[in-house]
């Protein structure tokens, strides 16, 4: 047994996609190594309240019980398989499991137990080794899809690169409000477009400088996306010549080409009329 950590005392990296069921069962997609936090949905816990989480129906895997100073995660259930990895949020009672493997698939449930009534949520965890992969040529612009064809009303879109703290894309729906921003550096100074309907980020003449992981974050009442995407930028290689040079070079291949196959076409048609 081990007392849980507190939420504050380590950088979480989260990528997840909840999707409200009409059975009560919220079904979250999380990447294998990545981080997941599932919600009570409880602001602050009172003194008398009572928190229970089960893996798979049955494994005890952390419990909170305020008036006892119970706040524990159980290393040795179910198998062991979270061991070291699962932590405690002990102002909300949320769960988060680090380094997510896939034997970690499976329900969740918790319980939220106060004096005069008790709640109950489910989450079903999947993990995938997928991860958004781009590859692009220097130059052009490409485009990175949130998924969703329109945002809520109340929905926060934020777009993150690397490991940067500040944002460099984000539209908060309630204010109406949606911005851009250069990165360190004046990374991305004038080549990002945000699609106000999607939370879509575009990229326009992109760089060498522009490959690496992007992080998006939309969060809302109706639904709440983590994604990640790594992109690849391939350098164009470069002739050495000036460009109105390289367009005389083309323009000339392609006459020849022509003339050569005019050429051919008649010496073929009279030799066959011979």
């Amino acid at each position: 047994m081990n007392m849980a950590l507190v939420l504050f005392l380590f950088p979480l990296f989260v990528i997840a996609v909840s999707d409200p069921r009409s059975d009560g069962v919220t079904v979250v997609s999380v990447m294998k190594g990545d981080s997941v936090v599932l919600h009570t949905g409880v602001p602050k816990i009172q003194k008398d309240d009572e928190i229970l989480w089960r893996f798979r129906d049955k494994d005890v895997i952390a419990k909170i019980k305020k008036d006892e100073h119970i706040f524990s995660t159980y290393d040795n259930s179910a198998d062991g398989i979270f061991r070291s990895r699962l932590h405690l949020n002990l102002q909300t009672g949320d769960i988060i499991i680090s380094n997510i493997r896939n034997s970690s698939s499976g329900l969740y449930e918790v319980d939220f137990k106060k004096s005069s009534y008790t709640t109950h949520k489910s989450f079903n965890v999947i993990v995938s080794d997928e991860l958004n992969r781009v590859q692009v040529k220097e130059g052009v612009f490409v485009t990175l899809g949130s998924g969703l064809t329109k945002l809520e009303g109340d929905d926060l879109v934020q777009w993150r690169f690397e490991h940067e703290d500040h944002v460099i894309a984000k539209i908060n729906k309630t204010a109406s409000s949606s911005s851009t921003f250069d990165g360190a550096n004046g990374r991305f100074r004038g080549r990002l477009e945000l699609d106000d309907e999607t939370g879509s980020l575009t990229i326009r003449k992109i760089a060498a400088a522009h490959s690496g992981l992007y992080h998006l974050d939309i969060t809302g009442s109706r639904h709440t996306i983590f994604k990640k995407f790594i992109v690849f930028v391939c350098a164009v290689p470069d002739s050495g010549l000036p460009p109105a040079t390289v367009a005389g070079i083309v323009v000339g291949v392609g006459v020849f080409l022509l003339v050569g196959a005019a050429a051919f076409y008649y010496y073929h048609r009279r030799y066959q009329n011979d």
